[in-house]
């Protein structure tokens, strides 16, 4: 199922070159929905004001993503669903991002530091983390999201992640 407007993605990098990296991945067909931010601490903001599909966490420290991550998992206004959570990571990070996946803070990971083994790898994951986001959405029930909108903030429940 092809997707008919391109994801809307941020991107929270810790660094303008990570960030221009990043964002260089995710050009072609994803590259109208792109955003990037190199302030963490506002990532949650800018993911509701660019209605985020999809977050590419494109920090180098895990321990900062894990931080970060349940911040970021609230659902946007009008949605039921929070945005689908992508980390970034070198080769020996990748025993503890899929820990992370397992334990529910993140939804995917991508070894991309210090540069990408598979160039396509990022653009694919969040190709696919957006069509899950879309389907997420659209099954929910009618006025559901309304009401999710007008309800107290409450901590979304964590998301098991999605194996094909």
């Amino acid at each position: 199922m092809p997707l008919v407007d391109p994801p809307r993605v941020l991107v929270v990098a810790d660094g303008e070159e990570s960030g221009r990296t990043v964002a260089a991945l995710l050009g072609g067909d994803l590259a109208a929905g792109v955003r990037t931010t190199l302030r963490a601490d506002q990532a949650a903001a800018h993911a509701r004001a660019h209605r985020a599909d999809v977050i590419v966490l494109a920090q180098r420290s895990l321990v900062e993503i894990e931080h970060d991550a349940p911040a970021l998992r609230v659902p946007l206004p009008g949605t039921t669903t929070p945005p689908m959570l992508i980390a970034l990571c070198d080769a020996a990070s990748v025993a503890a991002a899929a820990r992370l996946c397992r334990k529910g803070v993140i939804d995917d990971y991508v070894q991309h530091f210090p540069v990408p083994g598979d160039e396509t790898r990022l653009a694919t994951s969040v190709r696919l983390a957006a069509r899950v986001a879309a389907a997420a959405r659209n099954a929910a029930p009618p006025g559901e999201a309304q009401a999710e909108t007008h309800a107290a903030a409450a901590p979304a429940p964590q998301r098991r992640p999605l194996v094909l």
